[in-house]
């Protein structure tokens, strides 16, 4: 077996396990929640809510299941707290972004947690996911 066939079957391996690999709910779902995180490895925001935050996470909840390729992967509305598995069209990377309620004396806040599993960059594309995901909420609320 030549040296090029090597590399090519190395590559096609870690497509797969990048696309294939199970997902653990126990280090996905309870993330360690940083005030920022390196914009390279994901991103973190909030927002304020003024009503209900348990319907406003039922309206977000409803807007990132809409999102291609989205899934929950653990967690409910009615826990306050969800973890959503978002692949990417060509390779299938995941990406989670963790959707938490933290209740305030005035109503809510919201933190949306986004971060990638392989490699070292993101590219943007969890913020841009999570800024389409508020974007969309402040729009229909």
């Amino acid at each position: 077996m030549t040296w090029l066939t090597r590399i090519g079957i190395a590559v096609l391996a870690s497509l797969f396990w990048m696309r294939f690999a199970p997902s653990s709910v126990t280090k996905w779902h309870d993330p360690p929640i940083k005030e920022s995180v390196p914009s390279r490895k994901g991103y973190i925001t909030s927002i304020k809510v003024s009503g209900s935050a348990a319907a406003t996470l039922d309206l977000l909840n409803t807007i990132a299941l809409a999102s291609p390729r989205t899934k929950v992967l653990a967690g409910r509305v009615e826990e306050g707290k969800i973890t959503y598995l978002s692949r990417s069209l060509i390779l299938g990377a995941p990406d989670y972004t963790t959707v938490m309620v933290k209740m305030t004396g005035g109503g809510g806040q919201i933190t949306l947690f986004g971060r990638l599993r392989f490699g070292l960059y993101d590219y943007g594309v969890n913020r841009k996911r999570i800024q389409s995901w508020v974007q969309t909420l402040e729009a229909l609320e």
